[in-house]
């Protein structure tokens, strides 16, 4: 039984700086998928299992999600920035006009990357996609999609500061 091995899932989420409510969370979701997983498993290939190592690719994977989606909550969005009034948040016209050059700034840059840099970063930083969401999406790897980000952000970040000087 998979569920044997909580005590032990759960010390690993906590060892990695995860608060006891969100390694509940990261627990619980994971369970889930587990159970999915095994269901969809014909009795061979359940036999055959290497679990604790397939549970731990789980956990990890979740915990990756997790802590993405928690840095991700902590900035406010292109969107919310865009649609900024000055009643909502204590910013004078000249900040909001500000920053809302700037989205659009970005928005143009974008649009001058190239092409597999282009779509990656709209879904991620416009439509605030997981990694796993874009290579869902576009049928890629996670890890793709990680490295295509990166490198779209770095040049990204070289054509805003170039456009400063």
């Amino acid at each position: 039984m998979p569920y044997a091995y909580h005590s032990q899932l759960q010390s690993y989420v906590c060892n990695h700086g995860i608060s006891s409510q969100d390694a509940d969370d990261i627990m619980q979701d994971c369970w889930v998928r587990i159970y999915q997983a095994l269901d969809r498993y014909p009795k061979e290939q359940k036999l055959s299992l290497h679990l604790q190592p397939w549970l731990y690719t789980i956990v990890h994977n979740q915990m990756l999600t997790h802590i993405d989606k928690k840095k991700r909550m902590n900035f406010i969005s292109i969107e919310d920035l865009y649609d900024l009034s000055i009643e909502d948040n204590g910013l004078d016209l000249e900040d909001i006009v500000i920053l809302k050059s700037r989205i659009e700034e970005i928005r143009l840059i974008i649009e001058e990357l190239p092409p597999k840099y282009r779509l990656i970063l709209k879904l991620y930083i416009f439509e605030e996609l997981t990694y796993q969401e874009i290579a869902t999406r576009l049928n890629q790897s996670a890890g793709n999609i990680r490295t295509a980000v990166s490198r779209g952000k770095k040049l990204l970040r070289e054509k805003l500061t170039a456009n400063v000087r």
